[in-house]
């Protein structure tokens, strides 16, 4: 993909998908000066009047309005107070965003995201949580610090798995990593890793592309398509049947769980089934 081997500079994309993609933070600098142009207040301008993305009003690490019905102008005099504005799904208005959004998706085949944040001076936005999404931040304008850590308590998470209570007070990770951007830099986070921003004594602009990418569950909708062309898979089960113990009970259905794996098993180590397989995750994003 173009953009991401722009911005990786001397780093192989193969280096970047293998040793970090999924795996580990990287922060690059000065190599995103290109996209400083897909995010400014022009835009932000632009975006609010399409309104076809929600505005979010956020000050110290509170959410103050979810979905904020506002105008330019009056944005402008809440981020002068002090608010950080944090815009979800502005890849749905404006045509830069909509590209980028776009080039990432083909290339992971997977859904993207796009919230764009604003940020006066000497704030923060969120404390410390993690994401669901592989994160690609690009720094369009000011400087914003990055504080980083490895999740151990609820590593690769889904949006179905992720708790309430995130817990950050329970994790024990030595792995901590702190960085800054800096206008043109540009910053990868994993999936579920944790992370907290602030701005120093300027303001900050940033754009955080999530990437959905997909996971070891997404495989199941699509066997349970393929399984149920299958009379095997098909057949009922008898529920309503007695046992003279549970014990009996748990045998009879042990032994039909293990023909079930025995034909999935050999269904999953076909060559078609696995390209099969692969081809829908790619054309389901």
């Amino acid at each position: 993909m173009d953009i991401l081997n722009n911005v990786l500079g001397e780093l192989p994309l193969d280096s970047f998908l293998t040793k970090y993609f999924h795996h580990f933070p990287l922060s690059v600098p000065s190599t995103a000066g290109d996209y400083r142009q897909y995010l400014n207040w022009s835009v932000i301008e632009a975006i609010l009047q399409e309104r076809k993305s929600m505005l979010r009003i956020v000050k110290e690490g509170r959410m103050v309005h979810d979905d904020a019905k506002l105008s330019f102008a009056e944005v402008k005099d809440l981020y002068s107070s002090g608010h950080t504005l944090v815009i979800k799904n502005s890849e749905r208005s404006h045509p830069k965003l909509s590209f980028l959004a776009q080039q990432f998706s083909d290339y992971f085949f997977a859904p993207v995201d796009i919230q764009v944040f604003c940020s006066p001076p000497h704030t923060h936005g969120f404390g410390w949580h993690y994401d669901v999404e592989d994160v690609f931040i690009f720094q369009t304008e000011g400087m914003k610090k990055f504080s980083l850590r490895q999740n151990t308590i609820h590593p690769h998470p889904t949006t179905f798995s992720t708790p309430k209570d995130l817990g950050y007070e329970n994790e024990k990770s030595e792995l901590y990593i702190e960085t800054t951007l800096l206008a043109g830099d540009w910053l990868y986070i994993p999936a579920g890793w944790w992370h907290r921003a602030w701005t120093a004594e300027e303001g900050s602009m940033h754009i955080s592309l999530g990437v959905m990418s997909k996971t070891a569950i997404d495989i199941l909708p699509i066997l349970t398509k393929e399984l149920a062309q299958n009379s095997f898979w098909r057949t009922r089960l008898p529920l309503y049947q007695r046992f003279a113990s549970k014990e009996e009970e748990v045998a009879f259905y042990q032994e039909g769980m293990k023909e079930l794996g025995k034909d999935l098993m050999q269904k999953l180590a076909e060559l078609k089934g696995i390209d099969d397989i692969l081809n829908k995750l790619r054309e389901g994003h």
